[in-house]
């Protein structure tokens, strides 16, 4: 399975029906029978609340449905809501719900939702950030995602690519930017504790993908290793790591030199993770030498930085970098 590979997250997903048929947003599976949403999506005006019933169908397109849900949990104060179904629906599956902190910065995610126009749904794809005062946690379009989300993404599972899993439900977007919102696993936990059975934990394990630099306190017994290449990346401008497919390349540089590599006070590193290394590259640099940028205006940034490495200018941006983050270091 590929890293985004959707399948795994697809299969849980469902349609919320407003009582016209038409889809109010979109609700995720966390057991056979059990579904996550936001109250807001199920708020008709026509006494919603605990015992109340909606309409779902599958999120897949053509897939079966309408099926009744009834409303188990009702919150919204925190706008989160719990529907069970009778009994499980036909071609589904429950997603892996799991808390995970505060370290997801950086992390790749996806989300399926069903804007006006695309009932069958549309895949938005993103990159975490931090959470909000409010407890909110942000995530931004990704430079190479193509839809942003919109009204119809509400209740949708947020799926973070490096933990396999669902971290969180959206909740709100900023229509003005490509930037959106998600109630983190462990708020949606303190909202409905009738949740707190189907939670898990993280595995240590990525299974066939590499270890990220965020797994780092996870990853040991390639000391040594880790060692001789950081020493080595320190000592010379240009340092090849070569080894049988499979054998833990990606992720002793990633789980185990670029942390080491920030501990010596090499604070600026860029990893890319796509075939395209001058595109992955680009867009690295880029968020380093204009921090803050956001839509058009980032992909314009991109594309510029991409043009100078294409044109060997790689030694003028790192001095740009240099001046912009007041770094010294090699």
């Amino acid at each position: 399975m590929t890293a985004y590979e959707p399948a795994p997250l697809a299969g849980g997903i469902l349609r919320v029906l407003r009582p016209d048929g038409a889809v109010a947003g979109a609700a995720f599976l966390v057991t056979d029978r059990l579904a996550v949403t936001c109250a807001h999506v199920l708020d008709t005006g026509a006494g919603t609340g605990p015992g109340s019933r909606v309409m779902v169908d599958v999120g897949a397109a053509h897939g079966p449905g309408p099926f009744p849900a009834t409303v188990r949990d009702w919150h919204p104060g925190t706008d989160v809501a719990v529907l069970e179904v009778a009994a499980p629906l036909p071609g589904t599956r429950p997603v892996p719900l799991v808390e995970t902190g505060d370290r997801l910065w950086g992390h790749r995610a996806r989300t399926l939702g069903f804007p006006r126009g695309h009932h069958q749904g549309v895949w938005h794809t993103a990159v975490l950030r931090q959470q909000q005062g409010n407890g909110w946690l942000q995530f931004e379009q990704a430079a190479d995602g193509r839809y942003p989300v919109r009204r119809g993404f509400s209740g949708a599972p947020v799926w973070d690519d490096e933990l396999a899993a669902v971290v969180g439900m959206v909740v709100a977007a900023d229509l003005g930017n490509p930037v959106a919102f998600l109630i983190p696993t462990d708020r949606l936990v303190a909202a409905a504790p009738s949740l707190r059975e189907v939670v898990g934990l993280p595995s240590p394990f990525p299974g066939l993908g590499a270890y990220q630099e965020s797994d780092s306190q996870a990853f040991f017994g390639r000391d040594r290793e880790t060692e001789r290449i950081t020493r080595l990346v320190l000592d010379h401008p240009l340092v090849t790591v070569l080894g049988a497919s499979g054998c833990g390349k990606s992720s002793v540089v990633r789980a185990g030199v670029v942390p080491r590599l920030r501990e010596e006070g090499l604070a600026t590193c860029v990893v890319p993770r796509t075939r395209d290394l001058l595109g992955a590259l680009a867009a690295g640099l880029s968020s380093l030498i204009r921090p803050g940028l956001h839509g058009h205006a980032q992909r314009t940034e991109i594309r510029s930085t991409r043009r100078e490495l294409a044109e060997g200018r790689l030694p003028e941006l790192i001095d740009q970098i240099r001046t912009t983050r007041g770094w010294t270091g090699w």
